[in-house]
């Protein structure tokens, strides 16, 4: 569940990690910094819009 949503379909995981534990750690480690670009980005903070560098 992110953000009070949840899919209905289940995911289903491919990987050549030895086992499953490993494989949900580092993909939800992923999800989440996939979320943390996302606000950045378009999701609120409009960070590539600012045109700083």
């Amino acid at each position: 569940m992110y953000r009070g949503k949840q899919e209905d379909d289940a995911w289903y995981l491919l990987t050549n990690l030895p086992d499953l534990e490993s494989a949900i750690k580092i993909y939800s480690q992923r999800f989440g910094i996939e979320a943390i670009f996302k606000d950045c980005k378009t999701g609120g903070y409009n960070l590539e819009g600012s045109k700083a560098n």
